[in-house]
């Protein structure tokens, strides 16, 4: 479901396999020096964000953009979901900074926009004012989900019903792909050329090269796929269904954080990169919840 381009985060010479790994799932331990290690910082209250989907840093690294889909389920068009304010240390600024949309989910910037997705449209809403300049309509969209946006503007989207990437440019909306190996496919992030993608129901982390268009399995077994991020030497890789995990620069998979058993999901998380901070929105918890790694 998240982002605004990080250019802040440079990584060369991430290598994709050509199937599927193998499950190499295994929990940290303090003496694997490249994995990392989680400290709960903060949380937030559980009455301000009404399920929260979705966090993105603001351009000047200040504070989160939190979307809030409100009630359930994520696909009704009801009118109540928001996006608040938060600051680096877990403070709600603003609980209704935008409102006007009924699911929103996936959030990117660009220049002074915030675009969003909402169900089977894109909201174009101006950072100053938080009010919605532009709608775009995804003609046959099901379940818009998660954003991401390069440089030069580009905004890319995913559609989780009918495992579609799509991307958005100059007011024209062109579809990337349609892959069954991203059966409900859910994150995206731009890695210059490359787009990686995680998925819901098949578990597969895949990348997409945008000069070859080719697609490729580099992790599985992530079920619940959400959230991407990349940090200094791999990437973050949340599951809604309470899970983070860590791919590293070979795609070797480490479970990091599991909050199944407290009843908190992990939807589409955001990283701070230069405070080490990964901020997890836990849907029906209804609150943010954030780590320091080291």
């Amino acid at each position: 479901m998240k982002k605004i381009f990080l250019g802040i985060c440079v990584l060369a010479g991430l290598q994709a396999c050509n199937k599927a790994t193998e499950d190499t799932t295994e929990v940290a331990t303090d003496s694997e020096s490249l994995v990392p290690t989680l400290t709960l910082a903060w949380e937030t209250d559980t009455i301000s964000l009404i399920t929260p989907e979705s966090v993105l840093l603001s351009p000047d690294s200040q504070f989160f953009y939190v979307s809030c889909i409100g009630a359930v389920p994520p696909n009704q068009k009801d009118n109540d979901g928001y996006i608040a304010k938060v600051s680096l240390s877990g403070e709600i600024m603003t609980v209704k900074w935008a409102n006007g949309m009924s699911a929103p989910k996936g959030m990117g910037i660009f220049e002074n926009t915030l675009y969003v997705t909402d169900i089977d449209r894109i909201l174009m809403i101006d950072t100053q004012t938080g009010m919605t300049t532009k709608v775009v309509e995804v003609p046959g969209a099901g379940f818009l989900n998660d954003i991401d946006v390069a440089a030069d503007g580009t905004v890319y989207f995913t559609d989780s019903d009918f495992h579609k990437a799509y991307s958005l440019k100059d007011g024209k909306i062109t579809e990337l792909f349609e892959n069954k190996d991203l059966e409900r496919v859910n994150g995206v992030f731009v890695d210059n050329e490359q787009l990686v993608f995680s998925s819901s129901k098949s578990g597969n982390v895949v990348t997409y090269n945008l000069a070859t268009k080719s697609a490729t399995v580099v992790a599985d077994s992530i079920m619940g796929g959400d959230g991407v991020e990349k940090i200094s030497n791999g990437y973050f890789v949340s599951s809604w269904n309470g899970e983070l995990f860590y791919l590293d620069n070979a795609w070797k998979k480490t479970l990091l954080l599991d909050t199944k058993t407290q009843n908190l999901n992990a939807a589409d998380i955001e990283v701070v990169n230069s405070k080490k901070l990964v901020v997890v929105p836990t849907f029906f918890g209804n609150k943010l919840m954030a780590y320091t790694w080291k």
